[in-house]
């Protein structure tokens, strides 16, 4: 009994992962986006144990892993010059809320900002 109690403490609580269904619609406002101004991007982010799939409007899809409360996700090469997208964000509120910053490297880019995205209400069918 004692051996239960004791690998029941040391499991400590469920990963986020387990907690949160990143599933669905996400309004993603950029602050800036890749052109310098301030945007917003509708993106269909699919969750399935820790592994992450961001797709934004046709655009390329993108991978990534949810780890605890932090979400990754990256870009295949774009272009030539192998330019790649990365976004790390906290998932807050419940996993209605991304913060967090991306990062646009590749060729002579080496561009930065900041993100929130929020989780879009299910409809009804």
């Amino acid at each position: 009994m004692l051996l239960l109690l004791i690998a029941a403490l040391m499991s400590g609580p469920p990963a986020a992962s387990t907690r949160v269904d990143l599933s669905g619609l996400w309004r993603f406002t950029m602050d800036p986006d890749f052109r310098g101004n301030r945007g917003v991007v509708r993106c269909e982010i699919r969750h399935a144990g820790t592994a992450i799939t961001v797709q934004c409007g046709k655009g390329l899809e993108m991978k990534g892993s949810l780890r605890k409360d932090v979400i990754t996700f990256q870009s295949p090469p774009m272009t030539k010059d192998q330019i790649v997208a990365t976004y790390r964000a906290d998932v807050t509120d419940g996993g209605r809320r991304l913060v967090g910053t991306w990062r646009l490297v590749g060729g002579l880019l080496n561009e930065r900002g900041k993100f929130t995205a929020d989780k879009e209400p299910r409809q009804p069918r």
